[in-house]
């Protein structure tokens, strides 16, 4: 969710039904007991966000790289791109 949310992860938790505090700041039990059944069942909503693709194309391309002869071993030796992404994003 980071880098998705704008800041409020509260509502993209209760979107997808992983929010279990009622109004009073509460554990709201029929919240997690739905939570446990959509687990167990498979239905937890599956999507990558533009964030999580965006850091898989580099890691991707990160692996390429480390696979060039010559460049790919000093690359692999030095963490190469997926290093310097995963520092700076």
């Amino acid at each position: 969710m980071d880098g998705e949310t704008g800041g409020n992860k509260e509502q993209i938790l209760e979107k997808y039904n992983f929010w279990f505090l009622d109004k009073n700041n509460q554990c709201d039990l029929v919240r997690v007991e739905k939570a446990i059944r959509l687990v167990k069942n498979g239905k937890v909503t599956r999507f990558i966000s533009t964030s999580k693709a965006r850091e898989q194309f580099y890691l991707k391309l990160g692996e390429f790289m480390n696979q060039i002869p010559v460049f790919g071993h000093y690359s692999s030796i030095y963490g190469g791109l997926t290093s310097l992404y995963l520092q700076i994003f």
